[in-house]
């Protein structure tokens, strides 16, 4: 057991029965090669398993189960292969469609000009500015959510605005039926959940997407196809008053902070197109003091907290695929390399 989460060694001690598994636990800065090379199962953090995953090249490692989602940080920092990785999965769907309508009730009902008027204690009500509100305003049920991924998180969050009556749209690599129940643009299966109103292709049909979305939810992960996907010309496509939340990856923007800011900020900064970004994921974290969408006015910036590991979880996950690896049945969440989610 490799992961540094406080409190994940007790919570699988209580989840796995003694007879099924004994845990041994250690760090990535001080276990030895001789150890690692000893272990066919490895619990772990990804951005830390990543330090010396490639010192197992050879041993018995036959599995390594992360404590998060992402695998980005693994795959880019390792190059050992020979193991099947499985990602924590299944578990975040609910809190990141908590965190999502969070925000867009809040930009709905103006809640940061509320509570700026708090401070001041001004009493907000100009009935011309009201007018002008009222005008414009939308209730939750007559919003187009569009989706950028659509995995297990993204399902639940297609879900739960659905219940709002809200139009829930999605991008995969191809539009039309065919979405599958497994990751983010499984081709594989011809089945499209019935609250999906419509699935659009990663090709030209793609701007209709952006024209139509009030809000656009980035769920993808980071891989080479979709570093920088959301550049200037995509984002420029987007609606007027369009809401863009970003609970996937940084890089989503561009590859570097100095890339990713100047896309933000440009679709910010022009006429028309994105309203506001929620932004919980960022290239670099924390977020470097000197970058300027801490500043921005049309920026709301959270400290990746959109969703977080919780100790039960990691348990629970681990306690389930431990009984499909004995038994040598498929695991769940099993991370392909090629395709890095």
């Amino acid at each position: 057991m490799l992961s540094e989460i406080p409190g994940v060694l007790d919570a699988l001690k209580a989840f796995v029965p003694a007879h099924e598994a004994l845990f041994f636990q250690h760090t990535p800065v001080t276990v030895t090669t001789a150890t690692l090379m000893c272990f066919e199962v490895v619990i772990a953090d990804p951005g830390s398993f990543a330090k010396v995953a490639d010192r197992c090249t050879k041993g018995s490692l036959r599995w390594t189960q992360l404590t998060f989602a992402g695998v980005d940080k693994l795959i880019c920092g390792s190059t050992h292969r020979e193991y099947v990785c499985t990602r924590l999965g299944g578990v975040f769907g609910e809190a990141i469609a908590e965190f999502c309508v969070m925000h867009v009730l809040s930009h709905l009902r103006d809640m940061d000009v509320n509570a700026n008027n708090q401070c001041t204690k001004v009493w907000g009500r100009n009935l011309e500015s009201q007018k002008q509100k009222f005008i414009k305003q939308k209730n939750v049920r007559d919003l187009t959510i569009g989706i950028l991924g659509f995995g297990d998180i993204g399902q639940r969050v297609g879900e739960v605005f659905s219940a709002f009556g809200c139009r829930i749209w999605t991008v995969r690599r191809r539009g039309g039926a065919g979405i599958g129940g497994g990751a983010m643009w499984d081709v594989s299966n011809d089945f499209t959940p019935k609250f999906v109103d419509k699935a659009f292709g990663m090709n030209s049909e793609i701007v209709n997407f952006f024209a139509g979305c009030d809000v656009v939810i980035n769920l993808l992960p980071s891989t080479r196809e979709t570093v920088g996907f959301l550049n200037k010309n995509t984002l420029r496509k987007c609606r007027d008053g369009c809401l863009l939340i970003n609970v996937g990856r940084g890089d989503i923007f561009g590859a570097t902070d100095y890339e990713a800011e100047e896309t933000i900020c440009a679709a910010l900064d022009a006429p028309g197109g994105v309203e506001k970004c929620v932004l919980d994921v960022f290239t670099t974290e924390p977020l470097p003091q000197h970058s300027p969408l801490w500043a921005h006015p049309k920026v709301k910036v959270t400290p990746h907290v959109a969703a977080v590991t919780h100790v039960n979880d990691v348990a629970a996950v681990f306690k389930e695929n431990l009984a499909s690896f004995r038994d040598g049945r498929e695991m769940k969440h099993v991370v392909d390399w090629d395709k890095g989610y």
